[in-house]
């Protein structure tokens, strides 16, 4: 999972720097919490996804704003995605222990 400290939930041109980014590999048999405003990235994980599986808990109002971006693309207040490929030109490779490797954007 990749993650970075929150930013100013107020100034949505505060993104974490590329270097400010760290992943770290969760083992399937335990959970784990962030704090609000941690940036992650939602799509980038599992690293081997075949069999894998999660819950996300959120709040009542963050869910339904995701629900309603996936329906109809309407844009997040409360959350914010970032392509760091399409905003800076860079991309990013997370490498598990194993050796297997997968580009994420």
């Amino acid at each position: 999972m990749v993650v970075a400290a929150p930013t100013d939930p107020d100034d949505w041109s505060a993104v974490p720097a590329p270097n400010a980014l760290r992943a770290f590999l969760i083992p399937g048999d335990c959970g784990i919490m962030l704090w609000r405003g941690t940036w992650h990235a939602l799509t980038r994980f599992p690293v081997c996804p075949e069999g894998a599986a999660f819950a996300m808990i959120t709040g009542y109002e963050t869910q339904r704003e995701l629900e309603r971006q996936k329906a109809s693309g309407t844009e997040p207040k409360l959350t914010q995605e970032v392509d760091y490929l399409e905003r800076s030109a860079i991309g990013f490779r997370v490498i598990d222990p194993d050796g297997l490797a997968r580009a994420v954007r």
